[in-house]
């Protein structure tokens, strides 16, 4: 599919409608986020609604950097075409199953992916190493499909697939503290305060590696 082709398979009527509001949730959230305002969209039915974010869309996202920023929320890479990048998020909200899951990967596959990523964050370092949860994870996901291969797209961001991933950071946070000692600690991304049960997004947090979790691995 070339980048200006417009991608819409999701027909059914109510299915679209249901598609369509969701898409521009997700969208206006990731709008806020990255812009600090919101986005007003208008129109009297889902399609008109629909039609004035991807013209919304097609004005912001002129500008490279705004670009740049937005698909990295949304993570939708496959296109430079807004309806495109629109009816992408749409047809994952109605059609799940086309699209990878962090759970067609076994549990130690996971946790040998993150042990590997802590690894290279660490690179031989001898200090404390720093780095975003939606960077670390986002080479979990590189490492899982070059190790075990991916037929289909799985994303990092605030999505159905966060939750889960959060968990499998959780649990192996847990296994590696030695001696009240925590090598691998996730912290809010400012580096102050208490962690939420249900954080929203990979952006609010970040991993804090030790270089005792090397010594760990062997």
């Amino acid at each position: 599919m070339r980048d200006d082709e417009p991608y819409r398979s999701y027909t059914d009527p109510k299915q679209s409608a249901m598609a369509i509001e969701k898409t521009i949730t997700l969208i206006k959230d990731a709008w806020l986020d990255v812009f600090g305002e919101e986005l007003i969209v208008v129109g009297g039915s889902p399609t008109e609604r629909r039609s004035d974010v991807i013209r919304q869309l097609k004005i912001k996202l002129q500008q490279v950097q705004s670009r740049v920023l937005l698909i990295d929320e949304l993570e939708v890479l496959e296109t430079d075409n807004e309806e495109t990048m629109f009816d992408i998020l749409a047809e994952e909200i109605i059609n799940p199953e086309k699209f990878s899951s962090i759970d067609d990967y076994a549990p130690n596959q996971v946790f040998q992916s993150i042990r590997q990523m802590s690894s290279n964050a660490l690179s031989g370092s001898s200090s404390t190493v720093d780095i975003s949860a939606a960077t670390f994870l986002r080479g979990v996901i590189g490492d899982l499909r070059d190790k075990v291969g991916a037929s289909r797209r799985l994303n990092v961001g605030r999505n159905r697939h966060f939750p889960r991933l959060l968990q499998y950071l959780r649990e192996f946070a847990e296994t590696s503290c030695v001696g009240g000692e925590e090598p691998f600690k996730i912290m809010n991304a400012a580096g102050k305060g208490k962690v939420a049960q249900h954080p929203h997004s990979p952006k609010s947090l970040k991993i804090r590696i030790m270089p005792s979790m090397a010594l760990s691995d062997r």
